[in-house]
């Protein structure tokens, strides 16, 4: 077991992120203290249910198993996850374990913020995405009526178990997914190292390729989340490609996976910007990226109505207008104001293809 990434939120609470090869990794993070109740993919657990005894043994204390569906990241799967908790009697002194992607890693992280006001909290997230973003810096949620994370709270896990070898069952859609991702860590960050690992030869089999783009992707978003860790300036730039790319997620009905829906976000951004005088090279720059990793690079043909009153739900909408993250250019992202008259218009021509260049 190796230490990849420490996060400071406050002075009592803080993320650790370590690396394993196997499931002792979990066992050892956790401590002596405590037993252990397990919010778990289902697919995840049936792959690799042995992984998990493995690592918990006579400490676990319970499984709620659930599919990934994003459908399914409701108030009433949380309130199902806290009735079996009740059942098991989780006190403050055990452990809630994620056990799967970005999704069930939310839920989990969610209940465990509010059973008992706190539980400790573990996650071993197993997609790259998870991997990648989603596992660090404490952002919990569910969504509610078919809209995206609009209950949470900020809930750092106090362990973060990353263990590559997840990634050999995933589907390779999921990985793409993680790699969109990874391209919008890439533009915030403008972590050359980060680019040239995404456009380089690349394999979930091969753990050095996937423990190097998690560790520059984590290392990024630590720097930031430990500066900004409730999202008052700096740490909203990593919502780079989320305000079109939920509100496209949403409209569909979630058919979008999420590293999709980003990817598509931020091109529609750097459009965007570069019709705000940034520059007119970077959509185009990032749209060949993404073709390269698989991603989709075009939004589906999507009433303007449905997306409006996806976007007016956005949590970065006020009186005034909506906040956007737009990309300049590699590394500068900055935080953009629009009204609606002027987002209409901007949205508009950046649908039909941005700047010339």
């Amino acid at each position: 077991m190796s230490w990849m990434a420490r996060v400071r939120f406050e002075p009592s609470m803080c993320s650790e992120v370590v690396t394993t090869g196997g499931p002792g990794g979990l066992s050892m993070a956790l401590g002596d203290a405590g037993r252990a109740f397990v919010v778990a993919d289902r697919a995840v657990l049936r792959l690799h249910g042995s992984w998990l005894e493995a690592a918990l043994g006579p400490r676990l204390a319970g499984i709620f198993a659930i599919d990934a569906d994003e459908r399914l990241k409701e108030m009433s799967t949380v309130s199902d996850i806290l009735d079996r908790m009740r059942s098991r009697s989780i006190r403050r002194d055990d452990w809630v374990v994620g056990f799967g992607g970005g999704m069930i890693c939310d839920i989990a992280s969610f209940a465990a913020a509010i059973w008992l006001r706190g539980v400790r909290l573990a996650l071993v997230p197993t997609s790259l995405l998870c991997m990648a973003d989603a596992c660090l810096g404490g952002k919990t949620g569910v969504n509610f009526e078919g809209e995206r994370n609009q209950i949470g709270a900020f809930y750092p896990a106090g362990r973060i178990v990353i263990d590559p070898s997840f990634l050999g069952t995933l589907p390779a859609r999921e990985v793409r997914s993680g790699l969109g991702e990874a391209l919008k860590t890439a533009i915030v960050s403008a972590d050359r190292e980060l680019r040239d690992l995404l456009l380089g030869p690349r394999g979930t089999d091969d753990s050095g390729w996937v423990l190097g783009l998690v560790e520059r992707c984590l290392r990024a978003k630590a720097a930031i989340v430990s500066e900004d860790p409730l999202e008052a300036g700096p740490r909203m730039l990593l919502n780079l490609g989320h305000t079109f790319g939920h509100a496209l997620e949403s409209a569909g009905g979630f058919e979008l996976a999420h590293g999709e829906a980003v990817a598509i976000g931020c091109i529609t951004a750097a459009r965007i910007a570069g019709l705000m005088g940034g520059d007119p090279c970077l959509a185009g720059e990032i749209t060949s990226i993404a073709e390269r990793l698989g991603l989709p690079v075009g939004a589906p043909s999507t009433p303007g109505r449905a997306l409006g009153r996806f976007l007016e739900r956005d949590k970065k909408t006020s009186a005034a207008g909506r906040t956007w993250v737009l990309p300049f250019a590699w590394g500068d992202c900055r935080r953009v104001l629009l009204d609606a008259t002027e987002e209409r218009r901007l949205l508009s021509e950046a649908r039909r293809g941005g700047p010339a260049h």
